[in-house]
């Protein structure tokens, strides 16, 4: 009779050691991702809502630096453009990730990684055009000498010092010359010796305006 009545406590304290054994302790966390893990409120995922403020800013000041390395001519057109590719791309990263409510702090460390990464290439982007490519000289009064020498040729023709065909050959001399000097400015090789080249083809051309005579056929 008496084993009858011990039996079922028997079984309840067996059960409960089962149970006990199941538990699995998590292992210790440091803290740093805690809102990486998935939080549910009312069976409903929580959204993620790191602060990246700090994100939005390097952001703006990086896109500020590649604006002044094309401005002063460390920087070329095509490593500029590589550049901003590269930025667009992490802000676009930054953007779809607020807009889910994904903004992790682990998502954040690896955008920072990022631009971080990005900041370098601009530094050495910069520094080896330093090294190998001659700066940039301005060209804003050649530009000034082309523009005279356009309005020269638009003054000739309205007082007939030119015939039609003399402003012609005139202004297609003056493409040819505006055109090389876009070229080199956009390949970030407009030095001071390619400029004094322009330079001189510009007068050769202003004194063919100045001694054009109304019928008269330039040599060629």
């Amino acid at each position: 009779m008496t084993k009858r009545m011990n039996s079922p406590w028997i079984t309840l304290l067996l059960l409960i050691f089962c149970a006990s054994g199941c538990v699995v302790t998590p292992p210790p966390s440091d803290g740093r991702y805690e809102q990486d893990r998935p939080v549910y409120r009312d069976d409903r995922p929580v959204v993620h809502t790191a602060d990246i403020r700090d994100i939005e800013q390097r952001i703006v000041v990086l896109d500020q630096r590649i604006d002044l390395g094309l401005r002063n001519g460390v920087l070329t057109r095509d490593e500029g453009r590589r550049l901003r590719l590269e930025l667009q791309k992490v802000k676009e990263e930054t953007l779809r990730l607020r807009r889910e409510g994904r903004m992790t702090l682990r998502e954040k460390d690896r955008l920072n990684t990022d631009l971080d990464r990005l900041e370098k290439r601009i530094v050495h982007e910069a520094r080896d055009d330093d090294r190998h490519r001659p700066r940039q000289v301005d060209i804003s009064d050649l530009e000034k000498q082309m523009a005279d020498l356009n309005q020269k040729i638009d003054a000739g023709l309205r007082n007939k010092a030119l015939t039609r065909v003399q402003g012609r050959s005139l202004r297609t001399e003056l493409k040819k010359v505006r055109d090389e000097a876009v070229r080199l400015k956009k390949e970030g090789r407009m030095t001071k010796s390619e400029k004094d080249r322009l330079s001189a083809d510009l007068d050769r051309l202003q004194a063919s305006v100045e001694r054009e005579k109304p019928g008269k056929v330039r040599p060629r």
